[in-house]
């Protein structure tokens, strides 16, 4: 059934595609002890589930989870160097300063010396920090949060044992997401919020459109869509309500429009205009076009 919302566009264009949904990571339950299960295909590979070793104390697991972030939050700086350039690079320059803030280790461990367990320390400190910034009244102030919870997570999925893998020698370090993670295949991504590592760590090249349900303050979200250079619009408010993954979506962020299970008409008059604007290689339209051909036509009603 045709469905139709509006958004506020990021990113101008338009583009066609299959709906791919993505569900982002949360911070991950405080446990002391954690048991990690490799995922399948990554047997024998070390994970950071090694800060819970015997005998270590939180201090040494602190100064260990500083040094995976720190680690891996320059592997995401290079990575968006080296494909978005240097606004996006700066993001995680930034970040940097957050993971060596001081106030930071002083609001965990004083949470800590209240009895907090580690884990549960950092999600506090981090949440605490993110409701103040979010508060504020001033939306450069406002736009810091996000950058603070996507620190935050890689701080507190390290002593969690998730997040990050030492793999076999003569292979780089990466991250590992969840189920549920990126979309595999070329389509419109669809989400309710985005961090800027995880929107950093997606291949650009399956990425048509961007789509987020939430509202946001003008971020290092919209610094690294703009980079990517396709449709994205933000705040397009209930649109995840009986979305189905492999649904056709066109996103019209021209006009700051998102229609999903586009009429026939609809849909070939967007694609005419995509083919003339270059919106999309002729390849990616042009493929658009023949699924569209091979579905029943009561979808198209």
């Amino acid at each position: 059934m045709r469905r139709i919302y509006s958004g506020i566009s990021v990113v101008g264009g338009i583009c066609i595609g299959k709906v791919k949904e993505f569900a982002p990571r949360r911070l991950p339950d405080a446990q002391v002890d954690v048991v990690r299960h490799d995922p399948a295909g990554m047997e024998g590979y070390n994970s950071t589930s090694v800060l819970y070793r015997n005998g270590w104390d939180d201090a040494q697991k602190w100064t260990a989870a500083v040094a995976a972030t720190s680690f891996l939050t320059t592997a995401l700086r290079r990575k968006a160097a080296d494909e978005l350039g240097g606004p996006a690079a700066s993001i995680f320059e930034a970040q940097q300063a957050i993971v060596s803030d001081p106030l930071l280790e002083a609001s965990v461990f004083s949470k800590v010396d209240d009895g907090v367990p580690l884990l549960q320390a950092v999600n506090e400190a981090i949440c605490d920090i993110v409701d103040g910034l979010e508060a504020s009244d001033e939306e450069a102030i406002r736009a810091r949060a996000t950058d603070v919870y996507d620190v935050g997570m890689r701080f507190a999925s390290t002593l969690a044992g998730i997040g990050m893998i030492s793999t076999p020698e003569g292979h780089p370090i990466g991250m590992l997401l969840p189920p549920g993670g990126p979309p595999l295949e070329e389509g419109v991504l669809v989400v309710h919020d985005l961090l800027p590592s995880e929107l950093v760590m997606l291949d650009r090249r399956m990425l048509l459109g961007l789509v987020l349900e939430a509202e946001f303050a003008r971020s290092s979200i919209y610094v690294i869509a703009e980079a990517l250079g396709i449709p994205t619009l933000v705040q397009a408010t209930g649109i995840l309500s009986g979305l189905v993954d492999g649904e056709t979506i066109i996103v019209d962020a021209d006009n700051g429009l998102v229609i999903v299970e586009p009429h026939e008409d609809e849909f070939r008059d967007y694609v005419s205009r995509i083919l003339k604007t270059g919106g999309q290689t002729f390849y990616q339209a042009t493929k658009a076009i023949m699924e569209e051909a091979r579905r029943p036509p009561e979808s198209l009603s």
